[in-house]
Order: C-alpha cells, then structure tokens, then sequence
C-alpha cells in the first residue's frame, strides 16, 4: 500500500482519511472484481500478497510480447523512434531480453548518454534479483551509481530492492531527493549511507529482515518519515537522539528493540499518531520496571493505534514473561473510547485473566477478535456476542 502511495496511485477521498485507507479500499475492489487473487494474507487478516488470475496474466504477457517484437523492429529501423521509449517504471527481471539487462548486469561501459536517454524519467525501480552471491548487490550498487552520476533517477519515487543480496548502496543515494519509499526488506543489509538524511520526502523505510541493528543519527531528520520497519532479529535500537517535532507523522513503527537506553519518555511517547505499533522489550525486570511503566502509559495513549504487538526476550533471545501491569493482570477493561481504531484484537496464552470486560460502544472497528490458550477465561464479554460483522475465533486451553 506505501508504494501505491509513494506513486501517487490513489488519492483520498475524505479530509481525515489516510491515503493508505483509500489503497486498501482499491485493493479490496481489485480482489472483489477478480482482477488480482489473494495469495497470502497476514496475521491480522490483511492481503499480504496477491496475484493477477492466470488469464489475465496469459492477456498482459501476449500484449507484452507483442509490444516487443514491434520495439525491436523499430529499433532496427532508424534510431530517431527511441525518443518515445523512455522508461517511467523499471522492473528487473534478469531478462536477458529486456533491454536494461545489460544496463544492470552488463558492466560498467555503457555511456552516461544512453542511461540518460532511458531513465531520465523513472519513477520507480523494482529488483527481482534474488540470487544470493555478491554480484546481485555490486550490480544493483553499480547500477544505481552510474545513473545518479548521469543525472538519472532524479524523478525516482520508489526504489525497491527487496531479496537482493546486500545491495551496494551508494553515498550518493541522497541526491535522489524526491524519493517516498526505500523497500530493503530481507536484503541482510548491514548498514546505510550517511546520506539517507537527505531524503527530505521519504515517506516509508522499510529495514525488515536486515543486519542493521542502529540507524544513523540522521534517520531524526526526515520530518516525512511515516511508516518505519526495523529488523526484529537485530534487536534495532534508536539513540537517544530524539527532538522536538521528530517523526511526529509517523504511522507505523515495527521491530524496534526497547531497553533502558531506549528515548522512550520525552522521545518515543511523542508519537502520537501510530496507528501499528510493534516493540520487543528487554527481560531486566530491576533496570526496566520504571521503563515499562512509561512504554504502557504511552501506549494507552495511542487513540489512533489499529494494531498493536509487544513481547519480550531473554538474553538468549527466547520468549520471556512480559510484565506491562496496565496492560496485563487477572482483569482487563476495554472502555469507551479506548483504542477506537482497533482493528484486530489477539490474547494468546494470558494465564492469569480471569475477568474480562468491555463497556457499550467500546472498541467499535473491531472486525477480527482470537483468543487462545487463556484457560481463566470463562466467557466473551456480553457487549461482543452479538456484533454482526466481528469475526471470533476461540482455541482452548492445551
């Protein structure tokens, strides 16, 4: 949904609605028309990955096809057609066919004019290369530093480079400017350029499945900043760096490791607007209890959160017993106008709740609700029994 967003695919419809909203709602009419399928879904139930229907997909490759012979015809005509061919949205396929194969993984001998004349005007650059050797990142590093050196990818929006093995990325990332959405997912990256403070419209930073485990100082200073994933096995940290007004649009911020260095009072709990929360805690119940009571008074306060995930690790990096008194204990009460936003709600292996209440009108987005493993737990609370559009799933105790 970010890249749709960092394209400018979608547009809102309402004054108070997220262009993220308005993306799912496409997606959603996408799958109900049968144009795309569902392959993948989520924990909480969102479309994680999806597919076009193999007769479309079968239409699109035929119209691909055909677009091919008819450019290589008149590339072997006159050269005075390759004006028209510029590429706005570039994709690499290791197709030896395509013409920017040899661009990317040809070597370093293609003139500064040629990479100009095609990716002066991309707007976004995806990588499917997911050998895992060195050369998918020295190419893509390549690559990248030859066309910012020829003026190219000055327009670039979305740069995606998910699965690609440690890509290169060069100190001259930062002249890409008007870039919104960085996808480093599962690239086992192990760190960044300095100059990613420059990405004054980045929107989305995605470090998922990673080696990064600190971000450089400058990460504070992208004021458009909204949605950020750390690398979770990593235990990500953020130094105490925090200013006034920092990353105060951020809407998602996932993976970070919280321990007693962590900014948290007077840092993190200034990020009001999250609307995904997911933090891991250290187990150090003596050096982190005042720090665990500022970590659950700053979520309660998160009126716009839909989605919410903590947990906490040993050394050994091993589940451990989480100690959040607001937010754990034998009773638990859901009142009315806490978390409004709340899609999702899932309580798994909750020993100790006996007694769980939920005043009228509480939690009213509340769509998909799973309990499992809470052996106290005699009954659903009387005001969710009966909600026509809340999907309950309940699994007992083992």
């Amino acid at each position: 949904m970010a890249s749709w967003v960092a394209e400018d695919l979608v547009q809102t419809e309402g004054k108070n609605e997220a262009p993220e909203d308005d993306a799912e709602r496409c997606l959603n009419l996408l799958i109900g028309q049968g144009m795309v399928q569902v392959t993948k879904k989520k924990l909480n139930g969102n479309v994680k990955s999806i597919r076009l229907p193999n007769a479309l997909r079968q239409y699109w490759l035929s119209k691909a096809q055909q677009a091919t012979t008819l450019r290589d015809h008149i590339y072997t005509r006159s050269e005075l057609f390759l004006g028209n061919d510029m590429i706005r949205h570039l994709v690499d396929h290791l197709d030896r066919k395509d013409i920017s194969f040899v661009h990317i993984h040809g070597g370093c001998d293609t003139s500064s004019e040629s990479l100009t004349h095609y990716y002066q005007d991309v707007l976004s650059f995806r990588s499917f290369d997911t050998r895992r050797e060195s050369k998918p990142g020295e190419e893509v590093g390549n690559f990248l530093r030859r066309c910012i050196s020829s003026s190219c990818f000055l327009l670039l929006r979305v740069l995606d480079l998910e699965n690609v093995f440690r890509p290169n990325l060069p100190e001259a990332l930062g002249e890409l400017t008007q870039l919104r959405y960085l996808g480093l997912r599962s690239t086992f990256l192990e760190m960044l350029p300095s100059s990613i403070s420059k990405l004054q419209n980045l929107q989305t930073l995605d470090l998922k499945h990673t080696n990064i485990s600190t971000l450089p100082n400058s990460i504070w200073k992208l004021q458009q900043l909204q949605h950020l994933y750390f690398s979770e096995g990593y235990q990500s940290k953020l130094k105490p760096q925090l200013s006034i007004g920092s990353l105060t649009t951020l809407q998602t911020l996932c993976g970070l490791f919280v321990d007693e260095d962590t900014p948290v009072r007077d840092g993190l709990n200034r990020l009001l607007n999250l609307r995904k929360l997911g933090l891991t805690v250290s187990s150090q119940p003596k050096a982190m209890s005042s720090q665990l009571q500022v970590v659950a008074d700053w979520v309660l306060n998160l009126n716009h959160l839909r989605s919410l995930r903590v947990k906490s690790i040993d050394y050994n990096n091993q589940p451990w017993d989480l100690e959040l008194k607001p937010l754990t204990g034998n009773s638990m009460l859901c009142s009315l106008g806490g978390f409004p936003q709340l899609r999702v709600l899932k309580l798994w292996k909750l020993d100790l709740l006996g007694e769980w209440s939920v005043e009228k009108g509480a939690l009213p987005a509340l769509r998909d609700l799973e309990i499992r493993y809470c052996e106290r737990l005699p009954m659903l609370p009387a005001e969710l029994q009966h909600r026509t559009f809340l999907k309950i799933e309940v699994q007992p105790a083992r």
